[in-house]
Order: structure tokens, then C-alpha cells, then sequence
């Protein structure tokens, strides 16, 4: 019937007949797959629960009955496996062997250990008792035959497998040759695409890969590099001999008495070159006009430096003005010469006379290089160090009007100027400027008094005040004095 043909897996009995468990009504033997027999002890139920127990090798042989011989197969493989691995951990088993004389297994001996303490402890149960643990061990060994018979028929089939595959490719082999050409031919499109993408478009590499790649890469290049030399060498001896031949290159072994009179014409050519060179540079020979391939404008370029410039050289504007002044004699005279000589005059009244000459000479007498400039205290960093200081650039005031000439014009930029006691004496005509559209930008901080004695003066554009930490203790004095004749002009200033 159909009800005997499927055992009920939710009943006790229909478990059995899945576990291939016969029970007895008599209390007798248990049957275990038909090769093993256990005793039940004449209970039933849970109050005998030694009569129900199954070995975990009975569940593992029913499932594997209920599974795919495929599933059961790879499982037995797979436990194999997991075995052996252990095995190579565990630090009992030599030990164990040596104590048993290379006889029994450890799993034997734990067996008979087991089957030791349940006849101590059954003592009574008599030979039923041993019998059921004869059975068990007998049982266990036929369940562990079992796994490896088949793993010898697992074996058996991945050799055979392995040997078909060979036979086939020595097959395809023969038939199509060992020319890559051909072999690449008798792939399909598929088989050619992925073979390409797996050697060309995505390769696997590994750092060892890398490393030998790297390694050979540096022994050719430096094969590469020796061949290069000699190829080189070879070059240039062909080059010499060449030159030799076509009288290019001339060869000669000097004598020592020669050599003085070819180091004199070394010399001298070389003194000859660097004299062209010289005379360039005067000259202005050196610079020529070229047109930049970008914009289209003219341009300067110095043959003998490479310099390049937009604006007309200097030189060839210093020789234009000597050019002009020879022409128009003494009112064109070039003004960087005229300045050198108007250097040499005193400013009142020498230059301020020879300003009323002509144009030329006015802009000459009145040039910038003679102004004395005045560093406030906040460049103080720049007026420290001496070598930094300009010409006609001073630290104080005082500094200044020690070396001033009369008629002198000191500029004074903004910031704050510190005059300390007894003040400034003014002997001599001069000039003292600072912002003329703000006069509090410059301020001096004045401790004594500003004495004009018999000269006059002009101040515009600065600032003249007490210094705050010191007007509660200072004693009344005057700002400004003059005496003997003198005269103070004031513009746009602050008292």
C-alpha cells in the first residue's frame, strides 16, 4: 500500500524504518542495518532511554540513503577531507600510537575504552552487556568501510575523467598541430575573444610578476645601453676618419718647440674676440630688430646675451643723444653727462644758475639723484643695515642735514621722524618737504627746538608735535626759533 510503501517521519516507528532500526516486542536485539545488533535491556520509551539511542554514524548512513548519490558522495569527500586536515593538528595521535604499538587507531582505542567503562559499570547485565558493545565496534567498522570504498570509486572516476580529457586534447592536438596560427583558427569566436581579453585586455599579474618583469626589463636596458656605447665609439671613429680623408679635420703631432708660439696665438685670439665683443656692446652692434611670430610686433634682441626687449636699448638711446648734442652743440647736451658734471656744483647757488641756461641744463640741475631722502622709523629693518642704504638715503634727519649743501631739497616720506634734545640747527638754505596733499602722514616728533640761524628755510607738508611720553615731564620751550636774520616758511604744516 501506499502507506507501507512512504514511512511516516512523524511517528516513532516511521523514524525507525528511516534510521533502519527493527524493534523487537520481546525486549530483545535491536537491529542496525542488518550487520550490528544492540541490546535493549528489556525497557521501552523514555523510562530504557539506552534501548532508543542511535550512533551518530547510523544518522549520518540515513541520510546519506535519503540523499543524492551525488550529495552523499561529495559529502563523504568533503569529510574526508576535513579529517586529514585535522590530523595534522592534533598532538595526540603519535603519542597514542606509540602507547598502543602502532596496532589500533585512536578511534579503536576510544572505542574500547568505552566499551571498558560500560562493562565495569554493567557488571551485572553479564554477557549481554559485552555482546552489545562487540556489536557496536562491529558496526562502527563496517560504517567506516563504507566512506572508503567509495572514495576509491570517486578516485577511480576523477582518474578516468582526467585520462579522456588527455586522450581528447592529444586527439585535437594531432589533428590540428602545434602552429599557434592554426590553433588560433580552429577556435571559435567566442573561445578567440576570450582568450584574447584574458591575455591582452585583462591579465591576471602578480607581484612576483611585476618583480621579474622589472628585473628584465633593467638587464635589457643595460645590454641595450652597452651596445649603444660601442655603436657610439664606432660612430665616431668613422666620423674621424671621414674628416681625415676629406681634409675637414687636420691631425697633427706638435712639437715642444712650437707650443709657446700656438698658446701666443691662442691668446691673441682670444684677446681679439673678447675686444669685438667689447666694442659691440659700446657700439650697440649687438642689437638688432626681429618681428615676434605671435603679435607681429618688432622687437630688440642681443645677438652676444639672447636678451630680448620691447623698448629701445639704452645704449642706442645714449648714442641718438650724443649724436643730437654734437649737432646742436652745448643746448643738446645728453643729460647723464650733463648730471655727472652738475654733481660736482653746489646747489645755491652754482646748479641754480646753471639752470637758467637752457632747458636742458634746468632738467639737469634739478634731477632726482640729488634729492636727500630721510627713511621714516618704520623702515627701520632697512635704514639698520648700512649696506642696504641707497645714495643720498639717510636715518635721521640730523644725518642728513650733516653732509646737506646749501639749497639742498630733503624729502621726508611718511611716517614718524624722532628728533631728540637739544633739536635741529638750520645754518644753511635748504628745503624740507614732505606730503604736500596730507602734512599728518609725516610727522616729527620733536623733543627740543628747530633753530634757523641766519639762513632761511622752507618746510611744507609735515607734521611737528610733542611726543606723548614725554610731555608731562619736558620743561616749556619753544617749537620753532630763529636768530640772527633767520627765516622759517611754512606750507601746509602742523604745529
Amino acid at each position: 500500500s501506499a502507506n507501507d510503501s512512504q514511512p511516516d517521519v512523524f511517528t516513532k516507528d516511521g523514524l525507525r524504518g528511516i534510521l533502519g532500526v527493527n524493534a523487537n516486542d520481546d525486549g530483545g536485539d535491536v537491529d542496525v542495518d542488518g550487520d550490528a545488533k544492540i541490546e535493549d535491556g528489556g525497557a521501552s520509551g523514555a523510562s530504557g532511554g539506552a534501548s532508543d539511542s542511535v550512533t551518530k554514524e547510523q544518522v549520518e548512513n540515513a541520510m546519506a540513503s535519503l540523499e543524492d548519490e551525488d550529495d552523499a558522495m561529495a559529502m563523504r569527500n568533503a569529510k574526508k577531507e576535513a579529517d586529514e586536515e585535522m590530523k595534522e593538528f592534533d598532538e595526540t595521535i603519535e603519542v597514542d600510537k606509540a602507547d598502543d604499538g602502532g596496532n589500533e587507531s585512536p578511534d579503536e582505542d576510544e572505542d574500547t575504552s568505552n566499551g571498558e567503562e560500560k562493562k565495569s559499570s554493567e557488571k551485572p547485565a553479564g554477557k549481554k552487556k559485552s555482546t552489545a558493545a562487540a556489536t557496536s565496534k562491529k558496526s562502527k567498522k563496517a560504517a567506516s568501510a563504507k566512506p572508503s570504498a567509495a572514495d576509491k570509486k570517486d578516485e577511480s572516476t576523477v582518474s578516468k575523467a582526467e585520462e579522456d580529457m588527455e586522450k581528447e586534447f592529444a586527439e585535437w592536438q594531432n589533428r590540428v598541430g602545434g602552429d599557434m596560427a592554426a590553433i588560433d583558427a580552429s577556435l571559435r569566436p567566442t573561445e578567440r575573444y576570450g582568450l584574447r581579453f584574458r591575455e591582452v585586455i585583462d591579465p591576471f599579474y602578480s607581484a612576483h610578476f611585476f618583480a621579474d618583469q622589472q628585473r628584465m626589463q633593467e638587464a635589457t636596458t643595460s645590454v641595450e645601453e652597452e651596445w649603444n656605447i660601442e655603436e657610439i665609439e664606432q660612430a665616431k671613429e668613422s666620423e674621424e676618419r671621414r674628416a681625415l680623408e676629406e681634409g675637414d679635420l687636420l691631425a697633427t703631432l706638435p712639437s715642444p718647440e712650437i707650443l709657446p708660439r700656438q698658446r701666443h696665438l691662442y691668446v691673441r685670439e682670444k684677446t681679439r674676440l673678447r675686444a669685438d665683443k667689447k666694442r659691440r656692446k659700446l657700439t650697440g652692434e649687438n642689437w638688432g630688430v626681429r618681428t615676434d611670430q605671435l603679435s607681429g610686433r618688432p622687437y630688440w634682441y642681443n645677438s652676444d646675451t639672447g636678451e630680448a626687449i620691447w623698448d629701445k636699448p639704452t645704449i642706442l638711446l645714449d648714442l641718438e643723444a650724443h649724436e643730437y648734442a654734437l649737432q646742436n652743440k652745448w643746448g643738446a647736451f645728453p643729460i647723464k653727462p650733463l648730471v655727472h658734471i652738475m654733481s660736482f656744483l653746489i646747489p645755491y647757488p652754482e646748479r641754480m644758475a646753471c639752470s637758467a641756461v637752457c632747458r636742458q641744463w634746468k632738467l639737469a640741475a634739478t634731477d632726482l639723484s640729488f634729492v636727500r631722502h630721510v627713511l621714516p622709523v618704520e623702515m627701520g629693518a632697512l635704514a639698520m643695515d648700512q649696506k642696504k642704504m641707497e645714495h643720498n638715503h639717510f636715518r635721521t634727519i640730523a644725518d642728513a642735514l650733516a653732509v646737506a649743501l646749501p639749497g639742498d631739497i630733503i624729502e621726508l616720506g611718511d611716517g614718524h621722524y624722532w628728533v631728540k634734545e637739544p633739536g635741529l640747527n638750520i645754518n644753511i638754505p635748504l628745503r624740507i618737504i614732505g606730503d604736500e596733499k596730507d602734512p599728518t602722514h609725516v610727522t616729527i616728533e620733536l623733543s627740543g627746538t628747530v633753530t634757523l640761524d641766519g639762513a632761511k628755510a622752507w618746510m611744507e607738508g609735515v607734521s611737528i608735535r610733542r611726543p606723548r611720553i614725554a610731555s608731562g615731564e619736558m620743561k616749556s620751550q619753544e617749537v620753532l626759533r630763529t636768530v640772527n636774520g633767520g627765516r622759517f616758511d611754512m606750507f601746509n604744516c602742523v604745529l
